[in-house]
C-alpha cells in the first residue's frame, strides 16, 4: 500500500521548527520519566518521541491532503494518520504500539459520528425542501437552510449539542465500537453537501479516510482483532457513494482503496475459518462470505485500473477456495465468485488469452488422470480444435509416455507424428525418458 508519511514536500518554516520543538519537548520527558531505566526507559522515550511527531506530520501532509485538511474535519484525518504511521514503525502487539491503535480508532470514529452528523442534517434539509415544495408548489422560496434546531417534547426548540467546525457539524462517535450500525452512511453526499469545500478537495479526503481505515484494518488483523479490522473496512465501504450519480465521479484513486478494504475484509473472514472446530457447513458459508468480498475488491480493482491489485485478490480468493474443489457443492460455491475475478482479471489485460493458453498443459495432465484411471481419453482429444495440431500432438506424447503398453506407446507416437504433420520443428516433443523415438 501507498504510505503518504515523510515521503511528501516539506513542511513550511514554522511548521517544522514547531514540530521539531515538539518532538524535542516529547522526547527529553520520555527520558526524565524512564530515570535511566535502561531498555524500557529508551524504548518509552522512543514512544513519546513519536508521539511528538504528530503535529510535524499533520503540517507535510496538509498540501498533499488538500486545502479541507488544514481545518474541520480534515485534521483528526491527519493525527490519525500520524500515530497510525508511529504504531505501524513500532511493528508489535506491545501496549504502546496499542496504545497509538486505540487513539487512532478513536479519532477515526469521531471523524466517522461528524460525518454521520452531516449527513443526518443534509437529508433533514432535503426532506423539508420537499416538504415545502409539495405544500406550496414548485414556485415556494427553497433558500431557508436548516439551522441545527429540533422542536422538543415540550413544543419548544431544543438546541442540539453540537459544534460547527469548518461549516461541518461535530458530534459524537456514532457508536462505542463493536460492529458497524446497520444504517450506511453515505460519506460523498456528506461532503459534497457542505459547500465549502470543492470536488478535488473532496476526493483527497475521502481517499486520506480510506487510506487510514484501510491500514487501520491491517493493523487490527496482524494484532488478530478480526472483528474489529471487519468494523474498518466496514467503514472503508462507506466511502463508496450511493447514488449512481455521484459513482461515476469516484476517482480512481479512491476505488484502489475500496478495494483494498473490501480485499482486507474477504481476508478478516477467511482468518475466522477453523477446520479443527467448526462445522463444514460453517467453514462454507464463511468461505463463500469471504470470495464475495474479495470479487468485489477485483471488481473495484478494475475500475482503479489497478491490476497489482486485481492480481493479489486473485490469489487470495485461490486460496480460499481452494478447499472447496473436493466436493461438487462445494465447487459449485466457488464457481460464481472465480468467474467474476478471471472476468475482471482478462479486463485488466493480466490473462489475456488465458483460456487458450492454459488449454494445453490441462489437457496434457487431463490425459494423465484418465489414463490413470483407466478412462479412454480418445474421445476427448477428438474433440479438440483442428486446427491447433501442436495441442493434439504434445497431448498424444503425454498419452505416450504414461501407456505401460509399448503398442500403445507406438500407436500414440504414431498419432503425435500424424498431428504434427510436415511440422518437423515440433519434433523435440517426441521423446521418452531422453531417448528420440524415430
Amino acid at each position: 500500500m501507498a504510505t503518504y508519511i515523510f515521503g511528501v514536500s516539506s513542511p513550511g518554516k514554522g511548521g517544522a521548527k514547531k514540530g521539531d520543538a515538539a518532538a524535542a519537548a516529547a522526547a527529553s520527558g520520555g527520558g526524565g520519566r524512564s530515570g535511566g531505566g535502561g531498555a524500557a526507559g529508551a524504548r518509552r522515550a522512543n514512544v513519546s518521541e513519536l508521539k511528538g511527531l504528530v503535529e510535524v506530520c499533520a503540517a507535510c501532509q496538509a498540501k498533499r491532503a488538500g486545502a479541507s485538511a488544514l481545518t474541520g474535519e480534515g485534521r483528526p484525518l491527519l493525527q490519525a494518520l500520524a500515530l497510525l504511521t508511529a504504531a505501524s514503525a513500532l511493528s508489535g502487539a506491545d501496549p504502546p504500539a496499542e496504545e497509538l491503535v486505540e487513539k487512532c480508532t478513536a479519532i477515526m470514529r469521531e471523524y466517522r459520528g461528524t460525518i454521520a452528523a452531516a449527513e443526518a442534517e443534509e437529508r433533514e434539509k432535503q426532506h423539508r425542501t420537499e416538504m415545502r415544495n409539495k405544500r406550496d408548489g414548485p414556485n415556494a422560496d427553497v433558500t431557508e437552510t436548516y439551522e441545527g434546531t429540533k422542536e422538543g417534547s415540550d413544543g419548544g426548540p431544543t438546541n442540539a449539542t453540537k459544534a460547527t467546525t469548518g461549516g461541518v457539524t461535530s458530534a459524537a462517535p456514532a457508536h462505542g465500537g463493536g460492529a458497524p450500525p446497520p444504517d450506511k452512511v453515505d460519506v460523498f453526499a456528506a461532503l459534497s453537501g457542505r459547500r465549502v469545500t470543492n470536488l478535488e478537495e473532496d476526493r483527497a479526503e475521502l481517499e486520506l479516510a480510506g487510506e487510514i481505515w484501510c491500514r487501520l484494518g491491517k493493523e487490527r488483523l496482524a494484532r488478530g482483532q478480526r472483528r474489529a479490522a471487519e468494523e474498518c473496512c466496514g467503514y472503508v465501504a462507506e466511502l463508496l457513494p450511493q447514488r449512481p450519480a455521484d459513482r461515476r465521479r469516484v476517482h480512481p484513486r479512491l476505488w484502489r482503496w475500496l478495494a483494498v478494504g473490501e480485499g482486507l475484509w474477504g481476508q478478516a473472514v477467511a482468518s475466522a475459518i477453523a477446520p479443527e472446530s467448526q462445522e463444514k457447513s460453517l467453514q462454507d458459508e464463511l468461505r463463500r462470505v469471504s470470495m464475495k468480498h474479495l470479487a468485489l475488491a477485483a471488481k473495484f480493482a478494475t475500475l482503479a485500473s489497478s491490476s497489482r491489485v486485481t492480481l493479489d485478490v486473485a490469489k487470495r480468493l485461490w486460496n480460499v477456495a481452494l478447499p472447496l474443489a473436493d466436493t461438487s457443492a462445494g465447487r459449485a460455491i466457488a464457481f460464481s465468485a472465480l468467474a467474476a475475478v478471471l472476468r475482471e482479471m482478462a479486463k485488466a489485460g493480466i490473462i489475456e488469452g488465458g483460456a487458450v493458453r492454459a488449454q494445453r498443459p490441462l489437457w496434457q495432465w487431463r490425459v494423465v488422470f484418465l489414463s490413470r484411471l483407466g478412462i479412454t481419453s480418445l474421445d476427448g482429444l477428438a474433440k479438440t480444435k483442428e486446427s491447433d495440431k501442436v495441442l493434439q500432438g504434445k497431448s498424444w506424447c503425454t498419452l505416450a509416455r504414461s501407456a505401460s503398453d509399448p503398442k500403445q506407446q507406438l500407436s500414440a507416437y504414431l498419432k503425435a507424428l500424424e498431428s504434427y504433420g510436415e511440422r518437423y520443428a515440433n519434433v523435440f516433443s517426441l521423446k521418452c525418458d531422453g531417448v528420440a523415438v524415430g
